[in-house]
């Protein structure tokens, strides 16, 4: 259903550019998606992860990489004085400080493998 709304948001957009979009119409569509994003699924994702005390199958590279993504943005977007690009990764920049946070608080112990025992007697 969410697909749905994106799919005729795009269409609409589609149909608006050919009419001559201003700038201001674009910068709100893409705030609004972006927005969208830092607050359904980045939230979810943290919900799981307190849930389960965990970030198995949560990808830390990605999470690095989001967090200087946002925060890079939202920087910029100071910098320019640009109120589209602050606003729209402002959540996010929030969101994914959380979900670092909790790769630290939530990881665990390697396991350590002495000389001579293989891995799968230590699990």
């Amino acid at each position: 259903m969410l697909y749905d709304g994106y799919a005729y948001m795009f269409s609409q957009l589609i149909a608006q550019i050919h009419a001559g979009i201003t700038p201001d119409v674009m910068g709100w569509f893409v705030t609004a998606i972006t927005i969208t994003y830092s607050v359904i699924g980045l939230p979810a994702q943290i919900y799981k992860n307190w849930k389960r005390k965990s970030l198995e199958g949560f990808s830390n590279i990605l999470c690095v990489l989001v967090f200087f993504t946002f925060w890079g943005w939202f920087l910029y977007g100071i910098i320019q004085s640009d109120n589209y690009i602050i606003i729209a990764n402002a959540p996010g920049a929030v969101a994914v400080t959380v979900l670092l946070f909790q790769m630290f608080l939530y990881r665990k112990n390697p396991v350590r493998i002495s000389a001579g025992t293989s891995a799968k007697n230590t699990l």
